[in-house]
């Protein structure tokens, strides 16, 4: 894992904003990362790279089971060398 995360920038040609010289740039969280969807990678890197500094070997997840967060984490953790316990509606999900 890279602690390098590219920017990646697109141009939007919005006629509107190009009549009055405006320029609309998006920042793409979406592509920055193949399995970790939006700003997530960028929000979480720092702790996965900290727990892996620390000698951690598994992590702890929370949250609601149909939030964007669930379906990317086994195979990124995973391929990093962690194991995984996931807790959803206080129960323990099977990840």
């Amino acid at each position: 894992m890279t602690t390098a995360t590219p920017l990646i920038l697109q141009e939007l040609d919005e006629p509107a904003a190009r009549r009055r010289g405006i320029r609309l740039i998006l920042l793409r969280d979406d592509l920055t990362h193949p399995e970790l969807p939006g700003n997530k990678w960028r929000k979480l890197k720092y702790n996965l790279l900290e727990a892996r500094a620390q000698g951690h070997d598994t992590l702890l997840t929370f949250g609601g089971l149909f939030l964007i967060i669930w379906p990317p984490w086994p195979p990124l953790v995973g391929s990093m060398g962690f194991a995984l316990s996931g807790w959803c509606a206080a129960k323990k999900a099977v990840l």
